[in-house]
């Protein structure tokens, strides 16, 4: 029998009554999973494709595994706050204020971190890029998603996170890194999104 990712994530819809949503749009602001590839150190992504999908508007159409993993994401963080006596709340996308073109969207919050879940195969939770459970050590662009999630949280709560917690999960098994908040970096981040969104995206400049 073979293996059919959308059969998979039809079959999950069902089971959990759920509707995806449209397709993710980025035209009206740069997130967390730009920010990396603004800062050239997403393997996946440049600022090119920043471009195309904020000035440009094109949509960043989501695999069906990717789908699947979005589907059950939320399900999976209520299975680690049962297990880690975490208590988790889903705002949604966060924004600068005063800058509503810098936002993020963390998976979850609680109080004194945000929260990004990642799911993945077996041969990625396992590869070298990850660390020892309790370890802040990820690979780097998924730092720079985290870190610019937990800024923006401190920018629109206005207190600053301790941390931002990354849990990747894989089938029945998970694991919580403690990533410590590079208020530097984040600035940093901040200054080259706001130069790209002001020089690049405004006028529809490459």
């Amino acid at each position: 029998m073979t293996y059919d990712p959308k059969q998979t994530t039809d079959a999950v819809k069902a089971a959990l009554r759920m509707d995806p949503g449209p397709t993710r749009d980025y035209s009206t602001y740069i997130g967390g999973s730009s920010i990396a590839a603004l800062m050239g150190v997403n393997p996946f992504a440049d600022a090119w494709d920043v471009y195309r999908q904020t000035a440009l508007g094109e949509s960043f159409h989501q695999t069906a595994k990717m789908e699947l993993g979005n589907l059950l994401e939320r399900h999976v963080l209520e299975l680690v706050a049962a297990d880690s006596g975490l208590t988790f709340e889903y705002p949604g996308t966060l924004t600068v204020p005063g800058k509503d073109f810098l936002a993020a969207t963390p998976d979850a919050v609680e109080y004194t971190s945000t929260v990004q879940m990642k799911t993945l195969n077996p041969v990625n939770y396992l590869s070298d890029a990850w660390g020892p459970d309790g370890s802040g050590y990820v690979p780097t662009h998924t730092f720079y998603q985290a870190n610019w999630e937990a800024g923006v949280f401190r920018d629109y709560y206005g207190r600053a996170p301790s941390y931002a917690r990354v849990i990747p999960y894989c089938g029945t098994v998970w694991r919580m890194h403690i990533c410590e908040f590079d208020e530097a970096l984040y600035e940093l981040c901040k200054e080259e999104a706001e130069r790209f969104w002001v020089n690049h995206v405004i006028p529809k400049k490459p």
